[in-house]
């Protein structure tokens, strides 16, 4: 049986783990759509290179064109960066026994 004190952690930890999700993928979704935009705003061929191609293309129109593409990439970034975070994070307690 688990105390009051426990059961509050577990549920502070639950909505870190559930609002660390919703703003990764809300980051990665904003920085894609702002680095759309900008591929389009330079022409046409870029904006439909990046939506077409994804990621690889995005990520060539990044370089070749930074001052445009920073914040948005670093959007892109983060989004991943914490998505892939939640989910390493539920496959290690997965694997330990633990459900979250």
């Amino acid at each position: 049986m688990l105390t009051k004190s426990t059961e509050v952690l577990y549920f502070v930890g639950f909505v870190v783990i559930d609002l660390m999700a919703v703003s990764g993928l809300v980051l990665f979704l904003l920085g894609s759509v702002l680095i759309l935009t900008e591929a389009f705003r330079k022409s046409k061929l870029w904006g439909l290179g990046c939506l077409f191609l994804g990621p690889l293309m995005g990520l060539v129109f990044t370089f070749l064109n930074w001052n445009k593409a920073k914040i948005p990439t670093a959007m892109w970034i983060t989004g991943l960066v914490l998505v892939l975070l939640v989910f390493f994070k539920q496959q290690l307690a997965t694997q330990s026994g633990v459900v979250l």
